[in-house]
């Protein structure tokens, strides 16, 4: 899991601690719902089905999907986006 996916799981937690619920998911947590989809390496239907889903969504299955879409995002090694030297080594050590 990617350090972008660890702080949005770290700032749903909290905003569920804090109680902001909207309906029966909380604001935040389909805010980080919709900030991992636009991460995520699903196809396009995969995501518009799940925006479609999002004003239904209970907090327990926010919270799973959040934990989905945190194990498909993009690894911008992989994908040749903008990353450092610091990157590549933490993902190999990881990876050893």
């Amino acid at each position: 899991m990617n350090q972008k996916a660890l702080k949005e799981m770290s700032r749903v937690w909290e905003s569920m601690r804090e109680g902001e619920l909207f309906g029966d998911a909380s604001v935040n947590l389909i805010s980080s719902i919709e900030s991992l989809l636009r991460g995520s390496n699903l196809d396009h239907d995969e995501r518009a089905g799940i925006e479609r889903q999002l004003k239904d969504l209970s907090e327990e299955e926010g919270l799973q999907l959040v934990q989905y879409l945190s194990q498909n995002q993009i690894d911008p090694i992989y994908a040749g986006l903008n990353y450092s030297q610091t990157d590549i080594s933490n993902k190999l050590k990881k990876e050893i």
